[in-house]
């Protein structure tokens, strides 16, 4: 708040910047105060007030009394226009408001449809694995999976400790001997029967239009995801996984087995990634079980989410005109409830406050009301509600405080008349000078009496006793006004 004094004006004029709140109302009265000590009349000046709070009318109400006290008067100025100002950042930050709630009504609804969208496609994915899985184990012979497993194994056990992370995890071989050992190894298990289920391996994996699908199974002792077979189908050699061969913990695409207990575990969750050149991928592990029901490892299945990531984004495009249209809906309604409730309020307060600024002292003292009868309507806010009961009441104090006021200057002005014609007793009590004694032979006479309040306890008289004699006499009561006159 900035308060200016021009006092270069007829009368002072106080010009008002900012707020009047509970922080800066003390600050304004101890200006008020002053100013209404100094002068009779005063100019308030509230073109550019955008606030007024309770505590600011209380001292506005204050400094109108106290110069009504002295006999001068207060003009206040567009205060109006405050109280417009005041509804102009009302609304402003209740559609900032709105807009936000409804925005954040958007996302929240978007990402709960692309969540449940997300887990949906994720639950039929999972249950179409598992089913696809079943019949893939149901053409294979009994036990013929679970041989597969433990040639696997043995061999792995062999190899764990010979070869690099280097050579078979990431598949970079620097000696090519070591390479044509490698294949040499594994050749011991990639029999007939192997390759008649690799190939099968493939056809699902084609038909189910995954990225790849593999049977693995993990080494505690190395914290290893070994490979027993691997479908990818494409021409990339680079990802083909051959027996034996490993994800160590710190390869990009490992995963800890607990996380892998929960992927087999859930209904839903996948490990979803986003590959620079795949895109985004799911990760589904299914737990692999013998005939007999013992596990035995993992069918992982690399899913592919671009598909998701299209109808995701289509989802979006089309979600865009409805929200248009939900939003102008909600935004209609919501600014026809703002009208009655708190707009409509505030534009009918501020015009009963340019009334109440024009209305005189006589009217209010003869029961004449502005706030009184105002009526914002029955689905106002709380808050505005308060805030009229609060003006309703302002305007019953300074009623009051007027008519008080009246009542104490009529009588004092009856006190002041009853004084004044004790005075007028008071001096026709006391001998005229006459020409006798002011221009007589011999003397002058000159008396004069001043009491230092209306009355006094002063006296003095004179008179010729004889021709010869002259005789006077002056009183004093040592005290002053009505008390010492009634004594003298």
């Amino acid at each position: 708040m900035e308060i200016q004094v021009r006092e270069d004006t007829e009368p002072v004029t106080i010009e008002i910047k900012g707020y009047i709140d509970t922080r800066t109302a003390k600050e304004a009265g101890r200006v008020f105060d002053e100013m209404s000590a100094k002068y009779d009349e005063v100019i308030l000046d509230m073109a550019e007030v955008s606030y007024i709070s309770s505590a600011g009318i209380r001292v506005l109400r204050n400094l109108y009394v106290s110069l009504y006290k002295k006999g001068g008067s207060l003009d206040m100025k567009n205060i109006g226009s405050s109280m417009q100002s005041v509804k102009r950042p009302i609304t402003r930050i209740v559609m900032l408001n709105l807009i936000l709630v409804l925005t954040v009504f958007f996302l929240g609804a978007s990402a709960t449809g692309i969540l449940v969208r997300i887990l949906t496609v994720f639950g039929e994915e999972k249950i179409d694995c598992a089913r696809e899985l079943a019949i893939f184990n149901w053409s294979l012979d009994r036990g013929e999976l679970d041989r597969i497993y433990t040639k696997t194994r043995n061999l792995y056990i062999e190899l764990a400790d010979e070869y690099t992370d280097q050579e078979l995890c990431l598949n970079e071989w620097t000696d090519p001997t070591r390479k044509q050992a490698y294949e040499a190894r594994i050749a011991s298990i990639m029999d007939k029967n192997y390759k008649r289920i690799h190939k099968q391996l493939q056809r699902l994996c084609m038909i189910k239009q995954s990225l790849d699908i593999a049977f693995v199974f993990y080494d505690k002792t190395r914290e290893r995801l070994v490979f027993v077979m691997n479908g990818y189908y494409h021409d990339d050699s680079r990802n083909v996984r051959t027996p034996c061969m490993w994800l160590s913990k710190d390869a990009n695409t490992f995963i800890n087995p607990e996380k892998i207990e929960e992927i087999c575990n859930s209904t839903y969750q996948m490990d979803v990634r986003r590959d620079s050149v795949l895109g985004w991928t799911a990760m589904n592990y299914v737990m692999l079980r013998n005939h007999a029901g013992k596990r035995i490892g993992y069918a992982c299945f690399s899913l592919s989410n671009n598909e998701l990531e299209i109808e995701i984004l289509i989802f979006l495009i089309l979600q865009i005109p409805l929200a248009i249209v939900l939003f102008s809906i909600m935004g209609f309604f919501l600014s026809r409830s703002l009208q009655v409730s708190l707009i409509g309020p505030i534009i009918r307060i501020a015009g009963a406050t340019e009334a109440f600024v024009g209305l005189d002292g006589e009217a209010l003292m003869n029961g004449r009301r502005v706030f009184g009868k105002l009526d914002t309507g029955k689905k106002t806010l709380d808050e505005i509600a308060v805030l009229v009961k609060g003006m309703q009441t302002m305007e019953e104090s300074v009623a009051g405080s007027l008519s008080e006021i009246h009542a104490m200057t009529q009588e004092r002005e009856r006190i002041e008349a009853e004084l004044s014609f004790a005075a007028q007793i008071q001096r026709a009590m006391l001998p005229p000078l006459e020409e006798s004694f002011t221009n007589g032979d011999g003397f002058s006479l000159y008396a004069k009496m001043r009491p230092a309040r209306e009355v006094g306890g002063d006296f003095y008289d004179f008179f010729m006793i004889d021709p010869d004699h002259l005789g006077f006499l002056v009183a004093d009561v040592s005290d002053k006004g009505m008390g010492a006159a009634l004594f003298m």
